[in-house]
């Protein structure tokens, strides 16, 4: 059955004059101490509530089977490591409100509602699902009312003096968080920004153009009420035009923790030579770049391998029918690209530097690569941090070098200078990009901000 929107707005109404009121109450206890007192007349405990759009498999498991599209891998991913990161910094109070990122109904979806949820995972964290009509636009509405309502309700538990962070721009979870401010709560917001509207993936063109121009404008409404940016590049800050010392870049992160393959066996091989990518099959990506470049290597004992899906599926698909080197493996789970990445004999990412949105992107499939420890080819982005670039690979195009040169390039490199200098990537990413290290980096920057 449908909700009552009008009910759930009289229902969202009471609980934003419920929190007011017990927050009055902890403003007369905070005059008569430094510290922020409960009603109760003891001390309040800091809480962190991630608000974000993670769809965990014991949560949604009807839900995911009934997409018609790819999931947001990535985004969970990002999401999860960032949640662990929490965890590993010893974040004692942590919750989180989701309304996960399922496609809409019913041309990709085949449920035209997302139920409520609820769980505590395995480490720990209690998670409220909020549900939502999930028609186009609607599902925004809906999404935004009862995030807003699991807030308030959150808050009104604990008192207020909360830690939001929110993940992504989406304006449905970003208003919700935002209101918070508005109404008067005493919370300490941030966002993490992974895209910018006016640069989005894969949609329709009646969808990017209201990305672009609608919600772009509605979002700068928004983004006064947020307390800090967590960004992956500089430039993001200059687009959506907000002081510097209000943000931290942080690129991506790694979070181990949350996958089960084992250590690769060194004497298990898939052939003579294995590229591999995986990932998002996006045009935008250089799927048929890549494509296009392996059809012209004849050297028969190199394979190329591609696991995932998107708008080059087809693509990849018919090459693999007309060439038998190009295997597509379709989707794979986590633990299984952890393995196939750590056989392979070289990693490759064939986005170019062509387009202004790679200046406000990170490749969040470098991060895996490299902890593989197996050598990555990838292009010179204006996104990369310069400090990576010592564990990688590039096409030399100031040279003259195509992507078919750079492959068999790296190939033909002794496998032990190759594989040191991807040892010594692997390092670098779990000592320095892990979970907790990264998100530490985020939470003393916030509390810098006090």
């Amino acid at each position: 059955m449908t909700p009552s929107y009008g009910a759930e707005l009289i229902e969202d109404s009471i609980c934003q004059r419920a929190i007011i009121r017990k927050l009055s109450l902890i403003d007369e206890f905070s005059r008569l101490d430094e510290g922020l007192y409960s009603d109760f007349g003891g001390p309040l405990k800091m809480a962190c509530i991630f608000v974000g759009g993670i769809a965990p498999l014991e949560m949604y498991s009807k839900e995911r089977e009934a997409s018609k599209s790819a999931l947001q891998n990535a985004a969970e991913n990002f999401q999860n490591g960032f949640i662990s990161g929490l965890v590993e910094n010893n974040e004692e109070d942590i919750e989180v409100i989701t309304a996960p990122f399922f496609s809409s109904w019913p041309s990709f979806h085949r449920s035209p509602y997302i139920r409520n949820a609820k769980s505590v995972d395995e480490r720990g964290i209690k998670i409220t699902g909020v549900g939502y009509v999930n028609f186009p636009i609607i599902k925004n509405i809906h999404k935004y009312i009862n995030i807003r309502k699991a807030l308030s309700l959150r808050l009104m538990d604990v008192g207020g003096g909360c830690e939001v962070i929110v993940y992504s721009l989406n304006l449905a979870y970003l208003a919700a968080v935002a209101s918070m401010k508005k109404i008067g709560v005493p919370v300490k917001t941030g966002v993490i920004v992974t895209d910018l509207p006016q640069h989005p993936g894969d949609c329709g063109l009646m969808y990017r153009l209201y990305l672009k121009h609608i919600e772009k404008r509605l979002l700068s409404r928004f983004l006064n009420d947020i307390d800090f940016f967590v960004l992956l590049t500089e430039q993001m800050s200059t687009e959506l035009k907000v002081d510097k010392r209000r943000c931290v870049i942080m690129e991506g992160l790694y979070d181990e923790s949350r996958l089960m393959g084992g250590i690769a066996d060194p004497k298990v091989r898939y052939g003579e030579k294995v590229v591999l990518y995986t990932g998002t099959l996006d045009h935008r990506y250089g799927i048929p770049r890549l494509v296009d470049a392996f059809k012209s290597i004849s050297d028969r004992a190199v394979e190329l391998w591609i696991c995932g899906a998107g708008n080059s599926e087809d693509l990849v698909r018919q090459a693999a029918k007309d060439f038998p080197r190009i295997k597509f493996l379709g989707k794979k789970d986590r633990d299984e690209i952890a393995l196939l990445q750590r056989h392979a004999d070289l990693l490759i990412n064939p986005r170019n530097n062509e387009g202004e949105y790679n200046r406000f992107s990170f490749p969040s499939k470098l991060m895996e690569y490299l902890a593989s420890g197996t050598p990555t080819l990838i292009y010179k982005l204006d996104g990369i941090p310069k400090e990576y670039y010592e564990f990688l690979y590039t096409v030399e195009e100031l040279k003259g070098e195509t992507l078919a040169g750079a492959i068999l390039r790296v190939l033909d490199i002794p496998e032990t200078e190759s594989k040191e200098r991807a040892l010594s990537g692997s390092d670098f990413i779990k000592n320095r990009k892990n979970a907790r290290k990264q998100v530490g980096r985020v939470l003393d920057f916030m509390r810098d901000k006090n």
